[in-house]
């Protein structure tokens, strides 16, 4: 198991730092919203934006129901940190669908879901293997050499463009 090397996995001192402790079902599983209409939509060739201060990233949505239920959503503004010196993350406020919606082996400039903890992952660096808990979202294709300055900061995301 990769318990050290997971994005957004759980450690001792994650738990002593007051991280969230991940979510499941009565059967032990990871709790999954229903599906809306809007996830079972494609959204063909979708972007939406990331800003804070002066910096915009652009990200290429990738069609799945996790991302279709994320866009759904917007727009909305979260509190991004950074996570392990690879990804900067961001907590939702509430769980996206993950039905129906793969794992991945995020590279830089990936968009992931982390599903665990509901929190959105956005990588500056490699992630090392494939993980089932790590749902593809989108990628950068503007502004990817900004990724890491999103620590420590509020970035509003909107849809479309």
């Amino acid at each position: 198991m990769l318990l050290g090397s997971l994005a957004g996995c759980r450690s001792a001192s994650d738990a002593e730092a007051g991280a969230p402790t991940p979510r499941t079902s009565d059967s032990g599983g990871p709790v999954s919203p229903e599906s809306s209409d809007a996830s079972k939509e494609p959204i063909g060739q979708r972007q939406v934006t990331f800003t804070t201060g002066d910096r915009t990233l652009v990200i290429e949505m990738t069609d799945n129901p996790t991302s279709r239920n994320f866009i759904s959503r917007l727009p909305m503004t979260l509190e991004f940190e950074d996570y392990a010196n690879t990804e900067v993350i961001g907590y939702l406020p509430d769980p996206l669908t993950t039905d129906g919606s793969p794992g991945t082996q995020p590279s830089a400039g990936d968009l992931t879901l982390y599903v665990p903890w509901d929190n959105l992952a956005l990588f500056y660096q490699n992630f090392g293997s494939h993980s089932d808990d790590l749902i593809p979202l989108g990628t950068v294709v503007e502004g990817a050499d900004h990724i890491a300055e999103l620590a420590g900061t509020e970035v509003t995301i909107t849809g479309g463009r």
